[in-house]
């Protein structure tokens, strides 16, 4: 006669009490912007259209070293060469976690975001790194939504540590 194999026979796995009931901290978004050639790299100055459709107005800018890539053998006469991540992370603190349960607007959250836990938005960073001569403000304008009104640079650069 052949044993039946029952699952309430088998021993049971023991569980991690913690690891069972734990919610996510935080909540990562990325994009992969073009980067800037190195080889055909030159500067750019951004135009008054460029600093209105980046949502920046007088000196908010000041110290960027805008770039662009005019193309050359090494990009396949691109301008770019290569690829970039752009971050942001949300912090879910009790402030942020309670606006979700109580069912606030996505603007709701990403504004209490941005006060409470110093959230950089995925646009916010790619200006940065476009300031830093890493990715164009052509390709930041093109691959990124921008949301609300982004912090001037110096700002940016504090939060990002950079």
């Amino acid at each position: 006669m052949r044993s039946q194999n029952r699952t309430s026979d088998r021993p049971r796995p023991a569980r991690a009490p913690a690891a069972t009931n734990a919610r996510p901290e935080s909540r990562p978004a990325q994009r992969l912007l073009r980067r800037v050639c190195g080889e055909c790299a030159t500067p750019y100055r951004p135009t008054p259209q460029d600093f209105r459709r980046l949502g920046y107005f007088g000196n908010e800018l000041d110290g960027a070293r805008f770039v662009s890539g005019h193309g050359c053998e090494a990009c396949r006469h691109t301008g770019y060469a290569g690829r970039l991540a752009i971050f942001e992370l949300l912090v879910m603190d009790e402030t942020v976690r309670e606006a979700i349960l109580n069912r606030k607007t996505s603007q709701e959250i990403r504004r209490l975001a941005r006060e409470t836990s110093r959230v950089v938005s995925l646009f916010e960073d790619g200006v940065n790194k476009a300031a830093t001569g890493q990715t164009t403000i052509h390709e930041v304008i093109r691959m990124l939504p921008r949301l609300d009104k982004p912090r001037p640079l110096g700002e940016l650069t504090r939060l990002l540590g950079a």
